[in-house]
């Protein structure tokens, strides 16, 4: 088993020179990345497919399926192995952990119909159970050195509606177990309930997929066979520890719209990330409040570890109001707390306010330079008014990237 590698953990707060003549309200990010000249083997992956195969796959949409995953199976190295779920108004196991050879010796009988409803619950909690019964897999000790997926595929809303009551918590159950949970939802916007499934890949710490036509359908899972395979640290437990007189709130990844908590006091927290792909920096943002404390004083406000790491501190420095003006100010934390705002608002439709801030994000980026605020402020602007599923766009906003230096891949 690769042994995952070295992380630089990098944080940023707007100031760290504060005014103590009120209490301290400011942005901050962290910055997690392979560490510049550090190895990172590639991870063996572990994939878990969830497929709809209620009524209204039969058909062409069944065909093109299937074919999509003979593409799949192609594209397995010999170290992957994937496990196969079907659902309908129940769910059953197709097969586990079958890698490349076996899938090419045994074959695989043509995908049979599932009838009596879409039952989201029935399929996710198959899915827990069966990555539970893995031997080894949960265990901590393999959780950073191999890229484990779950893709969860449908092409409509529960049905009945009851049967997605426990699908919330059911995905976000699987970061715990090291497994990221991602979504495709196959159709438009009147046939898929494409809100629900963006929520349950956010709480899976995973990637939304769109695909409006079966035709697509390859390319999807192309993408998330190529994910699973540059993933260089996977499933990471970033441990937040605040100290007293702070609160943290609206902790996000604002690159792949996910919120991860909304508020957290004094103690330690313990936050599941998304992966971390080879050559992308993963970054957080989030809101720092300090109690006012005297002129002078260097307080440390939170701690930031990963296993395997050591730990990093954020720490400011109190001071009179004409020290604080002239100190150097970070931009980076502002500019992705608007990224991430505008991410939300087109995640909640709202077309209006997420065109307002991405024409703020191209003014700030223009002005400092930052090429993640154009490229980001550059994909909604094209996107609007097209009449475009916000499906595509929030896949395309959700799946964005970035080199090192911030250019968007």
């Amino acid at each position: 088993m690769p042994s995952p590698p070295v992380l630089e953990i990098q944080p940023l707060l707007v100031q760290k020179e504060v005014d103590a003549s009120e209490p301290c309200h400011q942005a901050g990010s962290l910055r997690l990345e392979v560490a510049p000249g550090t190895s990172a083997p590639a991870l063996p992956a572990r994939l878990v497919m969830i497929f709809d195969m209620s009524g209204s796959m039969r058909g062409r949409p069944m065909e093109l399926l299937e074919a999509a995953l003979s593409h799949v199976f192609t594209n397995l190295r010999p170290q992957d192995k994937l496990s196969m779920i079907r659902f309908g108004g129940d769910a059953s196991v197709d097969f586990v952990e079958w890698d490349k050879a076996t899938i090419e010796s045994t074959g695989l009988n043509p995908f049979s119909m599932v009838g009596g409803g879409t039952n989201y619950d029935a399929a996710i909690d198959l899915s827990l159970s069966t990555i539970r019964s893995l031997p080894g897999l949960t265990d901590a000790k393999t959780s950073h050195g191999i890229a484990k997926q779950v893709l969860f595929l449908t092409d409509g809303h529960p049905h009945p509606a009851s049967t997605a009551n426990r699908s919330l918590d059911l995905a976000g159950e699987h970061p715990g177990e090291g497994y990221t949970f991602n979504t495709l939802g196959l159709g438009d916007e009147s046939s898929v309930d494409k809100p629900r499934l963006m929520t349950l890949s956010e709480v899976g710490r995973g990637q939304y997929f769109n695909a409006n036509e079966p035709t697509e359908l390859a390319d999807k899972m192309d993408k998330l066979v190529s994910l699973s395979q540059n993933i260089a640290y996977a499933s990471p437990t970033l441990t937040m520890e605040v100290f007293p007189g702070v609160k943290v709130t609206n902790v996000s990844v604002p690159l792949v719209g996910m919120h991860v908590l909304d508020e957290a006091g004094p103690g330690v927290h313990s936050i599941d990330l998304p992966d971390i792909e080879l050559g992308s920096p993963l970054e957080l943002v989030y809101e720092v409040h300090v109690e006012q404390h005297p002129i002078g004083t260097k307080q440390d406000i939170l701690q930031w570890s990963i296993p395997g790491q050591p730990p990093v501190v954020s720490s400011i420095v109190w001071a009179d109001q004409g020290t604080v003006l002239m100190a150097a100010h970070n931009t980076r934390p502002t500019v992705l707390s608007t990224i991430g705002k505008t991410v939300a608002a087109m995640k909640a439709g709202d077309e209006t306010e997420a065109m307002k801030l991405a024409n703020t994000l191209t003014k700030i980026g223009t002005t400092l330079g930052d090429t993640t605020a154009t490229g980001i402020a550059t994909k909604i602007t094209e996107a609007g008014g097209k009449g475009v599923d916000i499906g595509e766009i929030l896949e395309d906003l959700t799946s964005t990237k970035t080199n090192p230096d911030g250019t968007l891949k």
